[in-house]
């Protein structure tokens, strides 16, 4: 836990922003653990390891959420608009946690020994998941509301802020966005690029397992 506050100290450069993400942390983890003793599920190896595993996927929810709270009133947005702009965050949020879940489920169905080692972890991180996203959408909003960044620190750019206005930035996301609008009105050369990375990748899938 404290790794992650400082890892997250690193990047937002902002105490009490900080503070709110990490506060994150423990809140979702101990309503993981209500939830599993509430149904009779027991803290093992694979749990823990489930919890550890969602542990980043937590701090990036409440990081997401923070920055687009904070973002809008640096930008002078009122209050209405600071809402909006979180309102149209939570389809992406809904979208993360699902489609995470969604891959994690077979897990908990395989058969066998295989499937009694890996459904705890597996259910364990959709649980995560979804408290993650209950936590990022009612009270990271609030706690931001009540302690959010005060006048002077939204005055002061965060240090990555200046970063990403540095000119070999600002040349690395022109590029960036020529070649996306390159695949996006050229779709067929965007499904045969798919199409190499698919055969790349099933190339170095069969090379490692015939070692």
């Amino acid at each position: 836990m404290l790794l992650a506050a400082l890892v997250l100290y690193a990047f937002l450069r902002r105490l009490r922003l900080t503070l709110i993400a990490v506060a994150a942390l423990p809140i979702a983890v101990t309503i993981v653990g209500l939830v599993l003793g509430v149904t009779d599920g027991t803290i093992n190896l694979m749990t823990l390891a489930g919890i550890a595993a969602s542990l980043g996927l937590i701090a990036d929810d409440a990081i997401v959420v923070v920055e687009e709270i904070e973002h809008g009133r640096a930008s002078g947005q009122t209050e209405s608009d600071t809402d909006a702009g979180v309102r149209r965050l939570l389809p992406a949020l809904v979208g993360s946690s699902l489609s995470t879940t969604v891959i994690l489920l077979p897990f908990a169905l395989l058969p066998g020994v295989t499937g009694a080692f890996f459904k705890p972890l597996a259910l364990t991180m959709a649980l995560a998941l979804g408290v993650s996203f209950a936590v990022a959408a009612l009270l990271v909003p609030v706690a931001v509301g009540l302690l959010g960044a005060s006048a002077s620190e939204r005055a002061t750019p965060a240090p990555l802020a200046r970063l990403a206005q540095s000119a070999p930035l600002r040349s690395a996301a022109r590029a960036y966005d020529t070649l996306v609008v390159f695949f996006v009105r050229r779709g067929a050369y965007a499904a045969l690029a798919v199409a190499l990375l698919v055969a790349v990748a099933a190339c170095v899938v069969a090379v490692v397992a015939g070692r």
